[in-house]
């Protein structure tokens, strides 16, 4: 390390020093022309010197701590947990010709125990025993066709309608978030367990299972 730390230094003041000497040769060069018996003292040399020796120490010291900004940032990450909420509850829905499947809100809570802000975009959602839908969008459609007519549903404010921000640290919620399942729900069931992925930008994800309950 200490090797390493002197090469480093001793090529930054190198390369401080090159510049230094260019100044120095122009001012040779040009000064004389304005100012008669100019001329550069040892002294000076001796400060040139040092101040190429404290410039090249800077310069290793900036660039060590912006490697060390960038481990630490890149060491950071979101730790997400998720939270039932009450509330949940499903729909069976019919569109014209007929096709029978369901709506779905999942009520929760997303805490972010990380130093990592989350933004999280990726749902994933499985209803036993059926297979899980990767990647759904969430379900933004206040009215549902029902079997026995059309319920609407309310647009909410914690309704997360595309993606949802989790700042480090911080709990978010409670939130709803509205699936549409393909899938043909049985009228005799009176609730759905529900599993959910929730993934974000940086593919931290974290799961839950959700009970909902039919609403007619």
């Amino acid at each position: 390390m200490l090797i390493k730390y002197i090469k480093a230094l001793f090529g930054s003041w190198l390369t401080s020093a090159l510049v230094v000497a260019g100044l120095i040769s122009t001012a040779m060069t040009f000064v004389p022309i304005y100012i008669r018996n100019f001329s550069l003292t040892k002294q000076a040399l001796i400060g040139i010197a040092i101040a190429a020796w404290v410039v090249a120490s800077y310069r290793v010291f900036a660039l060590q701590q912006r490697v060390i900004e960038s481990l630490e940032q890149n060491r950071r990450r979101a730790l997400l947990k998720l939270k039932e909420e009450s509330g949940s509850f499903y729909l069976r829905s019919c569109d014209l010709s007929g096709q029978v499947g369901a709506v779905v809100e999942l009520h929760l809570s997303i805490e972010n125990k990380g130093d990592r802000p989350s933004t999280i975009e990726s749902y994933d959602v499985e209803v036993q025993p059926f297979e899980t839908i990767q990647d759904v969008k969430p379900f933004t459609d206040n009215r549902v066709s029902m079997p026995n007519g059309t319920y609407m549903l309310n647009q909410d404010s914690n309704l997360i309608r595309n993606y949802v921000e989790v700042p480090s640290e911080r709990l978010a919620g409670p939130l709803f978030l509205r699936f549409y399942l393909p899938h043909v729900i049985s009228p005799e069931a009176r609730s759905l367990e529900c599993g959910l992925i929730v993934r974000d930008t940086e593919n931290n994800q974290a799961t839950i299972r959700i009970q909902a309950c039919q609403r007619n």
